[in-house]
């Protein structure tokens, strides 16, 4: 939308509207739609939290898409903890049309039919399938903060042995976990980088992980996580 200045409240309201109107309103981002939100709110608390979400997040597609990516890995790792057979969770495509702007919208795995370009959820749910090969969900790790996950999944495999996926919806965490001295760990990030991780004299590794999870595959089961750190400021301020 074009930036006029020196029109009155009631003339800003129709051009947004005008503008709407011309552009279908199924198609918004939530950008835009947080824009048109507050063009028509009247009372204070609406702009008084809106206008740092505007300052602080572009309306930029790739974001979105990491959004919509860190929500679709944690809800698979919850419904594998919680047993689940069948997860189902968005599309293999973008719906098109007036969905896009909707809960149904940008939730697939690739783009609009016919170019079905991979999106980043799509690659970092290969990832997730390969790391947690067979998994049958053994724990909750302790880690000493409720929003702070650690949890364990044992791979049936011929070579039995660990996966853990770390995550906190809150903020960047750096943490240690501790294994036994001789185990083998391996550190996956999402979109599939490996290393092995190199374990500290007293079985420590260090791991790092935010609204991203980050999963380590281990040869023996973890023996305690400690946060070290928090890497930055709690969003809800």
């Amino acid at each position: 939308m074009d930036n006029v200045e020196n029109l009155t409240a009631w003339e800003k309201m129709k051009r947004d509207m005008n503008w709407l109107k011309k552009q279908n309103g199924g198609q918004l981002s939530p950008r835009e739609g947080l824009v048109i939100g507050l063009a028509r709110a009247d009372f204070a608390l609406a702009g008084r939290y809106a206008a740092p979400v505007l300052a602080a997040d572009p309306d930029d597609p790739r974001a979105k898409r990491m959004m919509v990516t860190d929500y679709t890995l944690r809800d698979y790792l919850l419904s594998l903890a919680w047993g689940c057979r069948t997860i189902s969770t968005g599309h293999l495509e973008d719906c098109d049309g007036c969905y896009y702007g909707t809960n149904w919208g940008a939730g697939g795995q690739c783009t609009f039919y016919p170019f079905s370009y991979p999106k980043r959820m799509f690659t970092a749910l290969a990832v997730l399938t390969r790391v947690l090969d067979a998994p049958k969900f053994s724990r909750r790790v302790p880690t000493g903060e409720p929003s702070t996950y650690a949890l364990e999944f044992r791979r049936d495999r011929k070579i039995k042995d660990y996966a853990y996926a770390f995550w906190t919806p809150r903020y960047g965490v750096d943490a240690k976990g501790r294994f036994p001295k001789g185990t083998k760990v391996v550190r996956w990030e999402v979109f599939g980088e490996s290393e092995e991780a190199k374990a500290g004299p007293d079985g420590t590794v260090a791991v790092s992980f935010s609204g991203h999870p980050a999963d380590l595959v281990a040869s023996a089961p973890l023996e305690s996580v400690e946060v070290v750190r928090h890497g930055q400021r709690d969003i809800r301020g």
